[in-house]
């Protein structure tokens, strides 16, 4: 190999090299989820397909627009529980105490 191919072979990968690395330094920071907390305090994020999600006293909250996939009752929060994940997945629902503990307004 020659000095002349080592030459165009750096300049031809250093560009390279540098792309990628910004865009493993940029990448995560542009993929950060937004975390939303519930609109009332009385109202958590449950899993609803999961039976290890079981052995608590919330249930299916009235305000949420999706029937529960398994389970509708007896149901533990989750902890960092995303409102906007559970809008958008069949098996998270809003859950409240059973008896007026969420709240309908959003």
């Amino acid at each position: 190999m020659t000095i002349g191919n080592i030459l165009r072979i750096t300049k031809a990968g250093v560009p390279l090299a540098l792309l990628l690395t910004l865009a493993l330094v940029l990448l995560p920071l542009g993929a950060e989820a937004q975390q939303t907390a519930p609109p009332d305090s009385g109202v958590s994020v449950c899993n609803t397909a999961s039976p290890h999600s079981q052995g608590g006293d919330l249930a299916v909250d009235s305000a949420d627009p999706q029937a529960p996939v398994r389970f509708d009752a007896g149901l533990r929060p989750m902890g960092n529980g995303n409102v906007n994940a559970a809008m958008h997945s069949p098996a998270l629902s809003l859950c409240s105490v059973p008896g007026g503990g969420g709240s309908a307004n959003y």
